[in-house]
């Protein structure tokens, strides 16, 4: 069987195939579940039609599971597929992910611009607190979702610099 790479502008969508920015953020959101059905698929179980993933899985034989693997590992590790999937936003096109990275950006800016004093901290990473009040509730939601820069606590927003994993 020869592989067909199709790209851009919808052809892939009027084509029937189950490309669409909504469908690839389902398969993120429900990563655990799908990584699962696919095992199974891989392994030559029946594959019911009316999974959410009927429509991944019908080629499962096909799929190197060493790739999933990476592909495992990456997701788990990328701040932005967290928070993609954690920030409830209807996302149905590239636009809508356009829309969503605006919120990130203003809190970044805004963290980058604050005046913080440096909290005293032992340990490999240090800590910056940034008085609460400043932020909008929608910076503070989305420094909720981007843990692993951010601790929203009592009356301050803790700026965390994680080492590299």
């Amino acid at each position: 069987m020869n592989n067909v790479l199709l790209v851009g502008n919808g052809f892939d969508l009027a084509h029937g195939l189950s490309t669409s920015y909504k469908q690839f953020l389902l398969v993120l959101k429900k990563w655990g579940e799908f990584e699962a059905k696919l095992k199974n698929a891989v392994k030559g179980y029946k594959i019911n039609e009316e999974d959410t993933f009927y429509i991944y899985l019908i080629n499962a034989k096909q799929v190197d599971m060493n790739n999933i693997n990476r592909l495992r590992d990456i997701i788990h590790r990328n701040s932005w597929i967290k928070y993609y999937c954690n920030c409830e936003a209807e996302i149905d096109g590239w636009i809508d992910f356009e829309r969503e990275i605006y919120p990130v950006m203003e809190l970044f800016e805004f963290v980058f611009s604050s005046n913080y004093s440096t909290m005293s901290q032992g340990g490999e990473f240090g800590k910056a607190c940034i008085d609460k009040e400043g932020f909008s509730p929608k910076m503070l939601r989305t420094a909720r979702l981007w843990r692993k820069y951010f601790e929203v606590s009592g009356s301050n927003v803790v700026v965390v610099k994680e080492p590299y994993v």
